[in-house]
């Protein structure tokens, strides 16, 4: 599968994602980016420039998504997300803000922005819990009064909820709790579980630096506590892409396919229903 191709002096990317924060208030079982570990760390204004100025001018992303943990946490969500539309303004890039609604309210400017910028903004459903569907019911009604911006509705609970309209996206397992602990998979066939990968073409940006995958990106920032050292010291030895690269490695990087890290995950799609994310 092809993942790239070049417009003009810049490389064209599949999927750029950034994380407005690594915090989130929902605990989701099989979160990629390990967001119910109750991980720390908020993206400053400061940082976002010094990120999203390390590649702007040297990549095209077709998509290009402000995610977390949960976006909306971040108080300088709307802030951000200016930034990441004056940074990839191409008419040719689908801009997103990824969401679970929770905390809409406590930007009152957000829809402007995401109009200003033609963000579309995706609300994602994690349960089927009746409580749960009660606070999200609001926040989608309010969101559909939203003029002017597109928006996206999806199922990511892994079960079915009646009465809602919505994509229907499914819940993926992609490493093994254990316990205490987490453990890679060890199906011994990268390129398999390449091909069955749902975030495949989901570069991330983090530090400054482009990262292949958000559970290559974001699996060191979990607690040591949680990772074995003998199952994860290799995968915890992943090198991402320096902004200081030549453009023939930044070439290579996203054209590369599967690597010996995809190992780590399973080879074939295993999909579950997910727990309570409270």
């Amino acid at each position: 599968m092809a993942f790239l191709f070049h417009n003009r002096q810049k490389v064209n990317v599949r999927s750029l994602q950034i994380h407005a924060t690594q915090a989130c208030n929902l605990a989701c079982d099989g979160c990629t980016s390990f967001s119910q570990f109750k991980l720390k760390g908020m993206l400053t204004p400061l940082a976002a420039k010094e990120w999203f100025d390390a590649w702007r001018k040297r990549i095209q992303p077709e998509k290009v998504c402000l995610l977390g943990g949960e976006p909306t946490i971040n108080p300088d969500l709307c802030e951000l997300l200016e930034m990441m539309g004056k940074s990839f303004p191409s008419p040719h890039t689908k801009r997103l803000l990824t969401t679970n609604a929770f905390f809409l309210d406590r930007h009152p400017d957000l829809r402007t922005v995401l109009r200003r910028f033609k963000i579309e903004i995706r609300i994602s459903i994690h349960s089927d819990e009746p409580d749960y569907l009660e606070k999200i019911k609001i926040a989608i009604r309010e969101v559909e009064t939203w003029k002017g911006v597109s928006k996206l509705f999806t199922n990511n609970s892994g079960k079915p909820i009646p009465g809602f309209k919505f994509n229907d996206e499914k819940w993926t397992q992609r490493y093994i709790v254990n316990k205490d602990h987490i453990l890679p998979f060890d199906d011994k066939n990268p390129r398999k579980s390449w091909e069955v990968c749902t975030a495949k073409m989901n570069l991330q940006l983090f530090d400054s630096k482009l990262w292949k995958c958000p559970i290559i990106t974001y699996l060191r920032l979990v607690s040591p506590e949680k990772l074995p050292n003998s199952v994860w010291q290799n995968y915890l030895k992943y090198k991402p892409l320096e902004p200081t690269c030549s453009d023939e490695e930044l070439r290579r990087f996203v054209s590369i396919e599967e690597e010996e890290i995809c190992g780590m995950c399973p080879s074939t799609t295993i999909s579950f229903a997910k727990a309570n994310p409270f």
